[in-house]
């Protein structure tokens, strides 16, 4: 039976193998999360300008709409 040698501190090789996979993983993740945040923002930005951007056309409208009856009042 082979046993799991432990250096001076008690921590195994399979303890040092799962904490090395461990870090591995979550220096990915930080990574993963920092590009998912520079990905997802841009995207977000795009579809509320374009959702919104039908809104801005009908005030935009009206402002225009407004300048022409003063003109023809006047």
């Amino acid at each position: 039976m082979v046993r799991n040698r432990s250096n001076r501190n008690g921590i195994h090789d399979g303890q040092r193998r799962f904490s090395r996979v461990f870090r591995f993983l979550y220096e990915r993740w930080a990574a993963a999360k920092a590009m998912a945040f520079f990905v997802a923002v841009p995207i977000i930005v795009i579809v509320v300008v374009q959702i919104s951007a039908p809104a801005f056309d009908r005030i935009r409208l009206k402002h225009a709409q407004n300048e022409l009856r003063t003109e023809l009042t006047d």
